[in-house]
């Protein structure tokens, strides 16, 4: 008779020994096989690296009003928080998700005064973040 494999996956994701039961002159024999080795860790998956995002519309600065919100992106890494609107590809960084948002509404805040302030000589690239800035933000009236 042929060998009968047993094997089940763990909630890990690991399987335990296989099981062999075999049959050898009529009466049953239990044999556990050498356990397998996990496969790999891909790279990707070892960084302490997780996401999330979120619309962000804070009050920046007194002088401006968020029309739209933006979507931010949050990112935790080992150490550290990162806030960044891909749309404009501006970022916060802080030691946590409050600290980056504040640094990500600062930044924010002095590129679009920056912008505004230089509108006319503008290259291309800038004058296209300038459009989707107008789109989220602008000055109060006062």
């Amino acid at each position: 008779m042929q060998a009968l494999t047993i094997s089940k996956a763990t909630l890990c994701g690991t399987a335990p020994p296989r099981l062999n039961v075999e049959t050898q002159s009529g009466s049953p024999g239990v044999r556990f096989d050498a356990p397998t080795p996990p496969p790999a860790t891909p790279e990707l998956l070892k960084r302490k690296t997780t996401a999330e995002s979120l619309l962000f519309a804070p009050s920046i600065d007194p002088r401006l009003k968020i029309t739209k919100p933006f979507v931010v992106r949050v990112e935790r890494h080992d150490e550290a928080v990162a806030a960044c609107v891909e749309e404009i590809q501006e970022f916060g960084y802080g030691p946590d998700s409050g600290e980056a948002l504040h640094d990500l509404g600062e930044t924010l805040a002095e590129l679009y005064f920056s912008l505004r302030d230089n509108a006319d000589r503008l290259s291309p690239d800038l004058h296209s973040v300038w459009l989707k800035l107008n789109e989220h933000i602008q000055l109060r009236q006062r």
